[in-house]
Formats: C-alpha cells, structure tokens, sequence
C-alpha cells in the first residue's frame, strides 16, 4: 500500500523519521544498506540535496518488523506522458553513499549496476 508521507528527520545510524498517516515514524529504506556510521554524503543527501518540503513523496511499505522497511519515492517532474516518480534508496546507490543490500527485490539486478559504475568511479564510500 502507497501512502503519502512527510520526512522529519535522520536518526543517528540512518533510518528515516517519517510522519504516516499522522504518526513519527522510523523506516529504513528498502533495497539499501547504509554504512555505520552514516557517511557525510548519506547526510548531505537527505537533508541538503533534497528539498523534502516542496516535494511530494510516497512511501510504499514493504517488509514489517524493526524497523519497517519501506520505499519512499518523490515526485521528480511532470510531463506529457505523466508524473516521474523517483526512488530515494535508488539515488542513494547511484551516488555511492549506500550499497545494495542483501535482500532479493525486483530492482536488485539494475541497482547492483548502479553500484558497480559508483564504483568503477569511486564515489561516495567507494573513494
């Protein structure tokens, strides 16, 4: 189930504070681990690249348990052909600030690709 959402913060090891349905909430993101500690990057992108206030996000609940993993994607653009959502845990990966985690997902094959090219260019925790 896809619910609108609203991020309030970072939690000191990475996982999110989101405001669902009224409630704080703390998720990690799905499809990603995040270095311990969180890197500089990871932060400067959660909180300085994005600009959470004038986006509109989704959060799609995926695994239950501690913490709950979700995916959380924000309207990126519109155009002709419709809205462009963008996945959060996704961009993380293509910047080198988190590597693709463990779990199998739909995603996980192109997002290995990602991570490889962050890699081959040493990004983010692969400098």
């Amino acid at each position: 189930m896809t619910d609108r959402c609203r991020l309030l913060g970072l939690e000191p090891d990475g996982r999110l504070a989101i405001d669902l349905d009224g409630r704080r909430t703390i998720v990690a993101l799905y499809g990603i681990a995040v270095p311990q500690p969180p890197t500089p990057l990871y932060h400067e992108i959660l909180t300085e690249r994005i600009n959470w206030a004038s986006l509109d996000l989704h959060c799609t609940a995926l695994l239950t348990g501690a913490p709950p993993r979700v995916r959380l994607s924000y309207l990126a653009a519109r155009d002709k052909s419709g809205d462009i959502w963008l996945d959060v845990a996704e961009l993380l990966v293509e910047e080198g600030a988190v590597r693709v985690s463990d779990e199998s997902f739909r995603e996980r094959a192109e997002w290995l690709q990602l991570e490889a090219a962050a890699r081959a260019d040493r990004q983010g925790i692969w400098a």
